[in-house]
């Protein structure tokens, strides 16, 4: 825990200098929470939690905060910085027997800085995770209180864990943006991706596409959610979400999209230690259904997704839904 205190805490100092220095601008900050409550279920990817900010780099000469092998030309610049918390645990939790045909129990908690380049029709992103898997995430105490406070069952086979162990993962996104013309007032978008991500954490290629439908949809490239690549809602141009005409929004959220996946730690358990394991899918999807609406500078999004069988013993899919809370800086 004493490491990503140091590591948080010299993420909000290099904020803070490089703010000053390179004159950047808040463009929104952010509160990302996922859970399977609403299913009535309490397993697989159960929780997760992101705080979050994205920052314009008004002055983007500093070349080394540049994409490498990516256009710089009419391009405008973003950099976010985030604080994450992941958990995954199996079926059942009620029981402290190793379950071997079923995921392990893992807490990922980890810091994120994320480069982000927009033209009108095109986005780049390169995100940098680092962070820790294992009983120093501290993952457990906090389902065990949270269940306490909740009255809910009681987590009892976190003994069976994965191990400590230091994660890193460096991971690329690019997407496109399509505007078709207006039907009756309506508008909307199309934002296809693909992405690769690539560390201990993860070795995942994803392609897939959103599609958003209903009134002053805004200039930005989506949602995502805190499993995606980078951060949600990056904008076409700096402040280009106040500077609309209208100071509402309100339009439905379709995506889907799939993986092939070469690892996933929390199905193939540690890297440099054995523990346990189960034998992932090499192929994943996933749909996304969910609204979005803003007034002014506060925007609110809420999404269901539909996740297909991630492992052989895997008896079925998983459902979760997140909701996303946002403040747009003028």
């Amino acid at each position: 825990m004493l490491f990503m205190k140091s590591l948080l805490l010299s993420l909000l100092l290099t904020t803070l200098l490089s703010a000053q220095q390179d004159d950047w601008h808040f463009e929104r900050i952010g509160i990302y929470l996922e859970n399977d409550v609403f299913f009535d279920t309490d397993l697989d990817y159960t929780d997760a939690s992101k705080f979050s900010a994205l920052l314009n780099r008004t002055d983007p000469s500093n070349t080394w905060l540049h994409i490498p092998f990516t256009s710089q030309l009419e391009r405008t610049h973003f950099i976010s910085f985030s604080y994450v918390r992941q958990m995954f645990t199996p079926d059942d939790i009620k029981t402290s027997d190793y379950i071997k045909e079923d995921r392990p129990y893992a807490g990922w908690l980890y810091a994120e800085v994320g480069l982000y380049q927009t033209s009108s029709r095109h986005l780049d992103a390169l995100v940098l995770q680092v962070g820790i898997v294992g009983p120093a995430s501290y993952t457990k105490e906090y389902q065990k209180v949270f269940h306490q406070l909740m009255s809910a069952p009681d987590p009892k086979g976190w003994g069976h864990q994965l191990n400590n162990e230091v994660g890193v993962q460096l991971d690329y996104q690019h997407k496109w943006r399509f505007i078709p013309a207006k039907f009756l007032g309506v508008s909307s978008s199309v934002i296809p991706y693909v992405s690769g991500e690539f560390g201990n954490i993860a070795i995942k290629a994803n392609a897939g596409a959103s599609f958003r439908l209903g009134w002053n949809v805004p200039n930005d490239f989506d949602t995502s959610t805190i499993d995606d690549v980078g951060e949600g809602g990056v904008p076409t141009q700096a402040t280009h979400l106040i500077k609309s005409n209208h100071p509402w929004s309100l339009y439905l959220n379709l995506a889907s999209g799939g993986s092939v996946v070469a690892r996933d730690i929390f199905l193939d358990g540690n890297t440099f230690s054995k523990s346990h394991s189960v034998e992932k899918n090499l192929f994943r999807a996933y749909g996304r259904y969910g609204f979005s609406a803003r007034y002014k500078q506060y925007e609110l999004n809420f999404v269901n997704i539909y996740n297909t069988e991630h492992y052989k013993s895997q008896d079925f899919g998983h459902r979760y839904s997140g909701i996303y809370l946002s403040y747009l800086f003028n």
